[in-house]
């Protein structure tokens, strides 16, 4: 396998700063804000008009993080094949 030059790596690097950073928002947009979310409608069903809304645009931003960081793997991949 070829060594990584000074311009791919450079390129590889803010790539894999980003898709940690997309990993983290999914994490808490996914899991835990949605999570509390629910569970405040649940116990107080008369926040689902207030919250109900906020769900769901919770879970369609978690959707297009997984767009980006199915971009950003494909980025990564494409520069470890061009190497």
């Amino acid at each position: 396998m070829p060594r990584q030059t000074k311009r791919s790596e450079t390129i590889q690097i803010p790539l894999d700063i980003a898709s940690g950073k997309i990993s983290k928002a999914m994490e808490i947009y996914g899991v835990t804000t949605l999570l509390r979310i629910r569970q405040a409608i649940s116990r107080h069903p008369d926040l689902s008009g207030l919250l109900g809304p906020v769900a769901k645009e919770l879970e369609d931003q978690e959707k297009q993080l997984r767009v980006a960081k199915s971009a950003v793997s494909t980025a990564k991949s494409l520069i470890r094949k061009s190497v």
